[in-house]
């Protein structure tokens, strides 16, 4: 029920136009859970603290068995019968196998269990945090709908943020990252980091403290700066591009004219000469980041070579101290330091990754909660005011009623009255339950008013005329005036009347918006997925063949880095085996020779990455470089129909050949070194387990392919969760787009708790869906995490059972342990967060698909006749024309008319009656649909299309300009060949302009680039639809957006701009007039958007004004022409003819719903990639199982016992 508070609006309106954006605290994300909930999420968090905790364990356990191994070998010595260490009276040891034996099935067994508990501890808290994040959002979605319908109209009228439905998915997506997976994987890490750092300081602070002091310091800063030479050589590069990108939007945006004087081959070659900086400002980009992570991975190694050979000394100082006192350091605290360390460090990083999610996530709910928790004037759910039992008459009387809408306080009880009342049936409606209103309403909302029995016509707010419908047109009045004004709109707005009435009535949507969606987006989504399967490897490696020299030498390296993990592995058991030693001296000389082969695993990493990556890098580069130079040439051969189809509009055109041509490095450059590097590291780490011990390498390998296919799916399903949640809701947010979308008619029928229901129960099997899967990612993570405790017990157990049996050396054990366990766990997660192979596909089939595209009117250069004598008459011979994306309208229809040859022709006629497309079609723009256009007798469509525009003069409706010298635009008139200065200088002269030009300081030479741009021109937006307009913003320049609505509905329609970042800088404000101006930093590409979604009868004329400028060049033109005495406003005048014609830019709806059946096609790609790889698993556990059953004995079987019992 609705109840009349003043805690909302107030006195001024304006107080709610803006909503406040403050961050909310963290533990107000939490809001929507109940006592229950919060008592899981508790249980939760200390699971993760047990599953944190487990993490040092291992690496506690894993260091006690390293000592085992140590002190079971005959060298380690021991003082008068028990000790270790030192010289003189220490005496050999005996070996004990049993003992060691005993010992690590005694720590095995204690892996096992921590690894159990690392699985369910894992499986909890993952599969809580999720699912009570999904639950959560699944309330907050629902509340934040009700919340919104509840709002009174008023509240809608005033407020700026006008991006409601947006908020449902992206928003309240960003709050669920906030509390759910993000939020379980940063407790684990931060936890998991504080646990292994105490447990380090625990067996030897000094140690720890040394390793943290002098290499974290180091590490952060190289770190820090390589970040930052990437993100300054990433912009630089981004800044030469732009310079490339303006000549393919100049193009692009002019291309009619472009056409008419065959000038592709020229804006190719123009487009491809800027490129060329872009390239070589790639390529150094690569190059530095490449050497840079190579300087990383050797600080990393350097770090390994000094806790190696510092905690080493330690021990063998412990050692010649055995006998007089214990010693502090031994193998099991340098082995427990040296992994908690490295793991903390690593851990405390990734954690810190996460906090930029929680920044987003208090921010967007602080725009949801604010709605939320806001009390509308007029409250629905306030059960208050008069509920009349008898029946309503309909009487209705207003009384000296003043009234002005919240927005516009210059100029239904949707919003409140300032003076005055309104009465039914004698009650004021002040005192109604509003809810009960609409059931006894009798008028059909969308009736015809020309059917009423009275119509009372309103001007300025006075009554002026009173009558029937066919009274009032018989007095051709103010009413007569307004329907022969606007009859075309009205019957429009009737028919979409209809259509939103049975929309509301039906909880359907308007069958606008269904053929909008099953006209245009489906087919959108099938192509992109078609385009995504049938787009392979090899057709994108085609296109980088000739680069095969730097992808032959990065392959090769590649194979060489992937030699790295297992050269590390090596290196550590080899030291461990140098702890056994009992001469100190020497042993510690072999450690330092090991630290400094640290120090050599670190160069090569340099090498081996730097070079590699570069090697991809450049080629990569080169790859982007070919695609926009062919996509640019491509487009520019296609024919106006082309253009036409608003998917091909010039933004999207830019951007695509920014982006899609970038992103096919996905799949061609550094993808192909990590697959190299994967496989490489996989082959070696085998083949050395196998060779050192065959028996121990299987055991080794068949836990290899659990612990690789199981971090893989960790990373993928984490990557892949928000799109599968985005395409699940997409139906309910459908559901929500039509309910605030024709906000008006739901609150005058009362069916906004009737909405919500709907909303609700669309919401259902989605969320349950998402429920479903927290525990697939549970289980995951858990597995991913327990099958390494998993792995080492097994190993580390079979590994002393072979030392106790069959004497093998037990440094091996420590190279197979490591290379086959540690190093395909890094490979694991390595591999699941490189670059997104099928992104690459989309982007590359888009590419290829455009490639391959049929141009039908672009001619091959040779083909058609060529002009000869042609005397010059045209003739029409019943031409009939329809434009390719306007079919059902024909502009033509059987027009046939002559034109002498020699003779001025005028062509007049209303708007819209052809007379441009007489002229498009002369120049071979567009094919008739039916009948000729002659040219001396001759068709046109026979005659060479650059011959044919060759020899045409043509002004433009709105001519163009290009960024070129005044000679180069003038000779742009005759592409075919060289033009003379001559010549240039007499066509200057006839069009009175040669005396200007002469008298600038660079005379013919000076460039047409004037310190900005200005554009303005005017918009037609459809009802219900929104339009966003791309223009590009040099850095260092101010952009100027002025907007106004000339014509249509209330007057006002819904304005934004968005920066190149994404961020809306200009919130969405319904307005009549608007504008906007930034100095852009960074420049790119901003979308100015005008949005007229919530008038659903009504289209809008908009006029758009959009102007660039410099203001730091622009002080040298006025002076430039103060010392040549023109004025500035004379300069700006001859300025204007450099306006550029910015085109249009599909609506808002096509960018999220391009991208989210791009989201779409990734997810059944992955789908099918994940089938693959299950069936795969399941092929290699039943082989490994078969191989273990089949191998148990002989692995068991000593050759001293051969035959005998099995000892254990």
């Amino acid at each position: 029920m609705r109840r009349l508070t003043k805690t909302s609006l107030g006195d001024d309106p304006k107080n709610n136009i803006k909503l406040e954006q403050k961050p909310v605290p963290y533990y107000r994300l939490f809001r929507f859970l109940s006592v229950k909930d919060r008592l899981w999420l508790t249980l939760a968090v200390f699971s993760a603290l047990i599953a944190s905790a487990c993490v040092p364990v291992l690496n506690v356990l894993f260091g006690e068995m390293a000592e085992l191994m140590v002190n079971a070998q005959e060298d380690p010595l021991y003082c008068n019968g028990s000790g270790s260490g030192g010289h003189g009276s220490s005496t050999p040891a005996p070996k004990n196998n049993q003992k060691l034996l005993d010992g690590m099935a005694k720590f095995s067994a204690y892996m096992l269990a921590a690894g159990v508990i690392e699985f369910i501890a894992g499986y909890f808290f993952v599969t809580t945090f999720c699912r009570l994040a999904e639950i959560q959002m699944y309330r907050l979605r629902i509340e934040y709908l009700r919340a919104l319908l509840r709002q009174d109209i008023g509240w809608y009228d005033t407020v700026e943020d006008r991006d409601f439905v947006s908020k449902i998915s992206e928003n309240v997506t960003k709050v669920r990252q906030a509390v759910g997976e993000t939020a379980s994987m940063c407790t684990f890490f931060l936890l998991s980091s504080i646990i292994c750092l105490a447990f380090a300081l625990w067996y030897g602070w000094f140690l720890t403290l040394v390793v943290l002091l002098s290499s974290s310091p180091v590490i952060a800063v190289s770190s820090a700066i390589v970040g930052c030479l990437q993100a300054k050589l990433a912009s630089k590069q981004e800044k030469s591009y732009s310079d490339a990108g303006m000549v393919a939007q100049e193009a692009l945006s002019n291309i009619k004219t472009v056409m008419a004087f065959s000038g592709q081959q020229k804006e190719a070659a123009r487009y491809e000469k800027k490129l060329a900086k872009s390239l070589r400002a790639g390529r150094i980009r690569g190059v530095v980041t490449a050497f840079g992570n190579g300087f990383l991975w050797f600080l990393n190694y350097a770090t390994y070579s000094l806790v190696l050979w510092y905690g080493s000394k330690l021990i063998f100082e412990g050692r010649k101290e055995a006998c007089t006192k214990t010693p502090e350091y031994n193998t099991a605290s340098l082995t427990v330091i040296f992994f908690n360390v490295l793991i903390a460090s690593f851990n405390f990083g990734q954690a810190l990754s996460y906090l930029e999610i929680f920044s987003v996530g208090r921010v967007a709910a602080a725009s949801i909660y604010n709605i939320i928790d806001r009390i509308p004037e007029i409250d629905i759910y306030v059960n208050s005011g008069i509920s009349r039992k008898e029946r309503l008459k309909g009487l209705i009387e207003f009384k000296h009623v003043h009234f002005c809408y919240p927005s516009r306080k210059d100029v239904v009880k949707y919003i409140q009255l300032l003076h005055g009342s309104v009465i039914i049936d004698g009650t004021n409606i002040r005192e109604l339950n509003i809810n009960w209103l609409p059931k006894k309403y009798k008028t059909i909302v969308g009736e015809r008013v020309r059917k009423a029995d009275m119509i009372i016509a309103i001007k300025n707010g006075q009554v002026v005329e009173i009558g029937s419908h066919d009274s009032l047109m018989s007095q051709q009045g103010f009413y007569y005036n307004l329907v022969v004004a606007r009859a075309d709109e009205i019957d429009e707005q009737e028919n979409l009347e209809s259509k939103l009435m049975e929309s509301a009535t039906s909880m359907e949507p308007p069958e606008d918006q269904d053929i909008l969606e099953s006209v245009i987006f489906p087919p959108l989504e099938k192509e992109l997925k078609q385009l995504a399967k049938h787009t392979s490897l090899f057709s994108l490696l085609r296109l980088n063949s000739k680069e095969w020299p730097w992808i032959t030498l990065g392959f090769f390296i590649a194979l060489l880095q992937g030699g790295m993990l297992p050269l590390d592995a090596y290196f550590y058991g080899q030291f461990m085996g140098v702890l056994s030693k009992k001469d100190t001296e020497k042993a510690q000389n072999e450690v330092n020779l090991y630290a400094c082969y640290y120090l050599g695993v670190g160069v090569y990493a340099i090498l081996t990455v730097g070079i590699g990556l570069s090697c991809f890098s450049i080629s990569g580069e080169a790859l982007t470089n070919r695609l926009r130079k062919l996509s640019f040439e491509t487009m520019l051969k296609q024919d106006l129909t082309w253009y036409d189809n608003p998917r091909n509009n010039v933004g999207g055109l830019c951007m695509r050949l920014s982006g899609d041509a970038a992103s096919v490095q996905g799949a061609t450059g550094t993808r192909l070194g990590l697959v190299a590097q994967a496989f490489t590291t996989i082959g070696i780490s085998a083949s050395l387990g196998l060779y050192l011990l065959p028996k121990l390498g299987l055991v080794a390998c068949a836990f290899v392919p659990f612990i690789l296919i199981a971090n893989f799916y960790n990373g993928k399903l984490l990557e892949n969760q928000q799109t599968e949640e985005k395409l699940a809701i997409e139906s309910a947010s459908s559901c929500a787009f039509r309910a605030v979308s024709c906000i008006r008619t739901v609150a005058s029928l009362g069916k906004e708790k009737a909405f919500v229901q709907v909303y609700t129960e669309s919401l259902l099997p989605p969320h349950k869906k998402a429920v479903a899967h927290s525990h697939l990612l549970g289980l995951v993570f858990g597995f991913s995490q327990g099958m390494l405790f998993f792995a080492y017990a097994a190993v580390f157990y079979y590994g002393a059972y072979l030392i106790s049996h069959e004497n093998v050396d037990y440094t091996n054990v420590f190279i197979i342990g490591e290379a086959l366990v540690w190093s395909m766990l890094e490979l694991g997660q390595t591999l699941a967060f490189a670059p997104s192979y099928n992104n690459a596909k989309v982007a590359g089939g888009r590419i290829l698909t455009l490639l391959e595209s049929k141009r039908s009117l672009q001619d091959d250069p040779g083909s058609g006749l060529p002009i000869g004598m042609y005397a010059g008459g045209v003739a029409f011979d019943q031409v009939k024309f329809s434009y390719p994306e306007r079919k059902s309208t024909t502009v033509l229809k059987g027009l046939s008319f002559g034109i002498e040859p020699n003779k001025n022709v005028g062509i007049c006629g209303p708007s819209g009656s052809g007379k441009s497309t007489c002229i498009q079609l002369i120049l071979r723009y567009y094919v008739p649909t039916m009948g000729k256009v002659l040219l001396d007798d001759t068709c046109i469509q026979d005659i060479n299309l650059d011959s044919l525009r060759s020899h045409m003069a043509i002004v433009a409706q709105e001519p163009a300009l290009f960024d070129r010298t005044f000679a180069e635009n003038i000779s742009y008139g005759d592409n075919s060949r060289d033009v003379s200065m001559d010549e240039i200088m007499e066509a200057a002269k006839s069009a009175n302009i040669h005396s200007f030009i002469s008298s600038l300081p660079l005379g013919y030479s000076t460039r047409l680039d004037a310190p900005g741009i200005a554009m303005d021109y005017k918009i037609h937006v459809d009802a219900g639809k929104e339009d966003c307009y791309y223009q590009y913003v040099h850095p260092g320049a101010t952009l100027y957006v002025g907007f106004q609505v000339l014509r249509g509905g209330d007057g006002q329609a819904g304005f934004a701009v968005r920066h190149p970042n994404g961020q809306i800088v200009h919130p969405y404000a319904w307005k009549a007039q608007s504008d906007y101006q930034e100095t852009s930093a960074v420049g790119g590409y901003y979308a100015v958007c005008v949005d007229n979604q919530f008038s659903r009868f009504a289209a809008k004329l908009i006029n758009l004004y959009i102007t660039t400028f410099r203001y730091d060049e622009w002080e040298k033109y006025t002076k430039e022409l103060e010392s040549l005495d023109i004025s500035v406003t004379n300069f700006t005048g001859i300025l204007s003819g450099v306006d550029q014609k910015i085109g249009q830019v599909l609506h808002y709806l096509h960018q999220t719903r391009a991208r989210e059946s791009r989201d779409y096609a990734l997810l059944e790609d992955n789908q099918s990639y994940v089938s693959f790889w299950s069936i795969l698993q399941c092929l290699i556990i039943a082989a490994t199982s078969s191989v273990q059953v089949y191998f148990v004995r002989k692995l068991f079987d000593s050759p001293s016992h051969g035959g005998g019992k099995v000892r254990a």
